[in-house]
C-alpha cells in the first residue's frame, strides 16, 4: 500500500513540475508573439519583451545579452527610453557576472543619463546602487559609499524600504572592508531592522549572518555566536541550503575559537554535507580543510589525513 502511494505521489508531483513548465513555457510564447507583433504599440512591444526577458536572468545571461541588443537596437530606433534603459540594465548585469566591472559600470551610468531626462528618480536609485556595488567589488571604497548613499536617499524618498535595507546592507560591507567593524555592525543592524519589519527573511538572514561574521572579527565570539544561531534559526532558512551552509560554518568557526571542538566539527560535518549537495568545490575545500584541523588538534591523526587528502580531490 505504501508503495503505492509513493508511486502516486510521485506521479503527482511530475504532473505538477511538468504543468508549471508548460505554464511557463506559454507565458514566454505569448509574450514573446506581442513583441514580434509589429501591429501593437512600440511601449507595449517592448514591455512584453522586458517581461519575456527577465525570467532568463536566472539561468542563462547569454540568451539575455543577445535579447538586450535586440531590445536596445530596438529603443534607439523608436526613441524609447523604456527599452533603452531596461537593455543597459541587463547589459550591465552580464559583464558584471562576466567581472567586467568597467563595462558593467559604463553601461549603469548610461542609465543615470536616461533617468535624469525622464525625472525617473527609481530608475536613477537602482543605477546609482548598481555602480555602488560595483565600485565595492573594485575595492574603490570612497566611490562604492557615495553612489550607495545616493541611492539610499532616493529610495527614502520612494519609500521602497526594502531597497532601502539592500542598501544599509551594502553601506555594512563597505564599511566593514575600510575597516569601521563598529559602523558596519550598525548599518547591518538598520538593515536587519526593516526586513523584520518587512518579514523578508533571507533578508533577516543575510544581516544575521553578517553580524555573526563581523562580532568574530572583533573577538566577540558570544555576541558572533548569538547571531550566527539567530540565522539558523529563522524560520525557512533550511530550505536555502547555501545560506544555511554558511551560517553552519560561521558556527563551527566560533566554536573553534571557543575551543568546543566537538561542536565545531558537528556544525562543519553538517555544512559539508549541504556544500556537496550543491557541489560548490571552494566550499568544501575550506570545510574539509578546518575539519582536518579539528581532528589533528583532537589527537586524532589517523583520521585527518583522510579528509585533507579527500580536500584535494575537490
Amino acid at each position: 500500500m505504501k508503495k503505492i502511494i509513493f508511486i502516486l505521489t510521485l506521479a503527482f508531483f511530475t504532473t505538477s513540475i511538468n504543468a508549471q513548465k508548460n505554464a511557463f513555457q506559454q507565458k514566454q510564447d505569448s509574450l514573446f508573439t506581442i513583441w514580434k507583433d509589429t501591429t501593437k504599440k512600440d511601449y507595449d512591444r517592448a514591455y512584453a519583451f522586458v517581461d519575456y526577458i527577465n525570467p532568463y536572468m536566472q539561468f542563462d545571461l547569454d540568451s539575455v545579452l543577445i535579447h538586450a541588443e535586440s531590445l536596445q537596437s530596438f529603443g534607439l530606433k523608436n526613441n524609447l527610453s523604456y527599452a533603452i534603459k531596461h537593455a543597459n540594465n541587463y547589459k550591465g548585469s552580464y559583464w558584471m557576472s562576466k567581472g567586467n566591472l568597467d563595462k558593467a559600470i559604463f553601461f549603469f551610468k548610461e542609465n543615470i543619463v536616461i533617468a535624469e531626462k525622464m525625472n525617473d528618480k527609481d530608475g536613477l536609485a537602482i543605477a546609482e546602487a548598481n555602480i555602488g556595488v560595483n565600485y565595492f567589488y573594485k575595492n574603490d571604497y570612497v566611490k562604492a559609499l557615495n553612489y550607495t548613499s545616493r541611492s539610499i536617499k532616493y529610495f527614502k524618498e520612494l519609500e521602497k524600504n526594502l531597497r532601502v535595507a539592500n542598501g544599509f546592507n551594502m553601506m555594512g560591507n563597505i564599511y566593514g572592508k575600510i575597516g569601521n567593524k563598529i559602523k558596519s555592525i550598525e548599518y547591518y543592524i538598520k538593515s536587519y531592522d526593516i526586513h523584520k519589519k518587512e518579514n523578508f527573511r533571507r533578508g533577516m538572514v543575510s544581516n544575521l549572518i553578517n553580524l555573526g561574521t563581523r562580532y568574530y572579527e572583533i573577538k566577540d565570539y558570544n555576541k558572533a555566536l548569538e547571531y550566527s544561531n539567530k540565522a539558523l534559526n529563522i524560520r525557512g532558512i533550511s530550505s536555502d541550503k547555501y545560506s544555511y551552509s554558511v551560517a553552519l560554518s560561521h558556527v563551527g568557526s566560533i566554536y573553534i575559537e571557543l575551543k568546543k571542538f566537538s561542536k565545531a566539527k558537528d556544525y562543519y560535518t553538517q555544512a559539508l554535507k549541504l556544500q556537496e549537495e550543491m557541489g560548490l568545490g571552494l566550499n568544501i575545500s575550506t570545510t574539509l580543510i578546518s575539519l582536518g584541523v579539528l581532528s589533528h588538534n583532537e589527537g586524532k591523526k589517523k583520521r585527518s589525513s583522510p579528509i585533507l587528502q579527500k580536500r584535494f580531490k575537490n
